[in-house]
């Protein structure tokens, strides 16, 4: 997994919502739960969590994702050489 380090916030969102906009009260409620509780989510039918998926992403004026592919970037060489030396030092060949 260590050759795919590079690519890790692909798929990640690290937002910062702000439930308290959704004016529906019933969303509202729903969202803080799945906020508070990351179980409920699998409790949810596919269609449903794609849903509240999408209001959370409306709703969070803060999204750190591109911000942290920056950070990742910018420290590429020093974390390529960490797991370099660990590969290393364990020796694990690609």
């Amino acid at each position: 997994m260590v050759d795919y380090w590079n690519d890790c916030f692909d798929d990640l969102h690290i937002l910062q919502p702000d439930w308290k906009t959704i004016e529906r009260t019933s969303d509202r409620a729903m969202v803080f739960m799945l906020l508070n509780d990351e179980e409920e989510w699998g409790k949810l039918e596919r269609r449903t969590k794609n849903k509240y998926k999408q209001l959370i992403k409306e709703i969070s004026l803060v999204d750190l994702t591109e911000l942290m592919k920056l950070t990742l970037k910018a420290n590429e060489k020093q974390l390529q050489k960490q797991i370099d030396f660990w590969q290393r030092e364990f020796r694990f060949w690609k």
